[in-house]
């Protein structure tokens, strides 16, 4: 694996705490019926774009050891919120078909009907399927380099141009596999000419476009290959920015720490904000709401990852 270093280190733990920060922002608009929402929700692409450019300095990848760690850091969270989830939900009044849960424990959510509350969780379907690829697509890399990039753009444009009703979920795998790339051909040119086409592009489209067609949902094509390219210029200014040694010194230990609970905290927050459990509007000052839902997600958690740690300890994982 390239070594990174620890300004870089800092630099990406930053841009996730950001990410984290978009998606909450995203849900607490759209709980409260605000357009814009779907605007920060690129936090989501940006966490595949990022994935993907961690597995790219990997030079190479053993299968099964990296089936099974992501598996343990993964998986096992999110299958023990699961079932916290359910059965608060099940006090709560909220009845969920054993079939639901049964899909959700399959991780195959994205593709069926979500449960109420945990909408959200698709991201994990979709990443199931860039880390089931990663292995082949970082050995195509390394073997052949310019058949798979001209592989890739030709995929790029038969989506472009042929898939428009298809939502998103292969345009996201794509753009994991962008952050591959850019992760093993990491350099200042590439960097540098990456951000100038992404904003000449964004530029395009803001002109091109009604604002409406690029962050509305409902408009999946427009929509989707707007979130791309904002992800791709987002991801690398806010790396770029981050990247210096006196704000590493300044921050590292608070960074680090929020950043220890960026997983936890994108598995539970949806809950209390949409859903049967939501306590967005508890009381009549949204201020105090959603202060009560950052409150209740942090705490949420911090035990959910004591409790995971101290399975893995009884199970020896």
């Amino acid at each position: 694996m390239v070594k990174i270093t620890p300004s870089q280190s800092f630099s990406l733990s930053c841009v996730r705490i950001i990410a984290t920060v978009f998606i909450f922002t995203c849900h607490i608009l759209q709980g409260y019926g605000n357009m814009w929402a779907f605007l920060f929700n690129v936090g989501v692409q940006i966490f595949f774009f990022l994935s993907g450019f961690l597995y790219g300095k990997k030079t190479t990848i053993n299968t099964k050891e990296f089936y099974i760690s992501r598996m343990q850091k993964v998986y096992i969270p999110f299958a023990i919120f699961i079932i916290i989830i359910n059965i608060a939900n099940f006090f709560a009044g909220y009845r969920i078909g054993f079939i639901q849960i049964i899909e959700y424990l399959f991780n195959i959510q994205a593709f069926v009907t979500p449960i109420e509350g945990l909408n959200h969780l698709w991201f994990l379907s979709v990443l199931m399927i860039c880390y089931a690829i990663t292995p082949i697509v970082i050995k195509c890399i390394r073997k052949n380099p310019y058949l798979f990039f001209t592989f890739s753009i030709v995929l790029l444009f038969i989506h472009f141009v042929w898939i428009q009703k298809m939502y998103s979920i292969s345009l996201w795998v794509m753009i994991y596999i962008i952050g591959i790339c850019y992760g093993k051909y990491e350099s200042k040119w590439l960097k540098y000419t990456l951000l100038f086409v992404s904003f000449v592009i964004l530029c395009i489209m803001l002109q091109s476009f009604s604002f409406n067609k690029l962050v509305n949902p409902d408009f999946s094509h427009y929509n989707g290959w707007f979130h791309v390219v904002l992800a791709v210029f987002l991801f690398i200014l806010l790396y770029s920015l981050c990247n210096f040694g006196w704000l590493m010194n300044k921050l590292n230990k608070v960074i680090k720490k929020l950043d220890a609970y960026s997983y936890e905290v994108y598995l539970i927050h949806h809950v209390f904000i949409l859903g049967p459990l939501s306590i967005l509007f508890m009381t009549k000052y949204s201020v105090i709401n959603i202060f009560l839902v950052i409150l209740l997600t942090i705490l949420f958690a911090v035990t959910l990852q004591f409790i995971v740690i101290h399975l893995k300890k009884i199970l020896k994982l």
